[in-house]
């Protein structure tokens, strides 16, 4: 069986969600750092703002760098004549 082609959006999504998940690790890592820090000016605040930005950010490139990738494969298993998969 061979991959001729992987669908934009999906892949696009699929890669958003998953670096979205992985942005939300990353945002609770720092909100539990900034808590353990000083209490002045505002770095809990930030710290747990972290666990809302972070996680978007990670969503939206995740989403971008999905359907570039997406693309590129496309392209380039025009020219390879696709991906050779092995499946049971």
């Amino acid at each position: 069986m061979k991959l001729k082609s992987i669908g934009v959006m999906s892949f696009g999504v699929n890669t958003a969600v998953v670096c979205g998940l992985i942005g939300l690790l990353a945002g609770l890592a720092v909100a539990l750092l900034s808590l353990m820090g000083p209490s002045g000016g505002g770095v809990a605040q930030m710290g747990l703002l972290s666990v809302v930005i972070v996680p978007l950010i990670y969503l939206v490139s995740g989403f971008i760098l999905g359907v570039i990738s997406a693309v590129i494969y496309n392209l380039t298993f025009r020219w390879t004549g696709g991906l050779e998969l092995n499946l049971e």
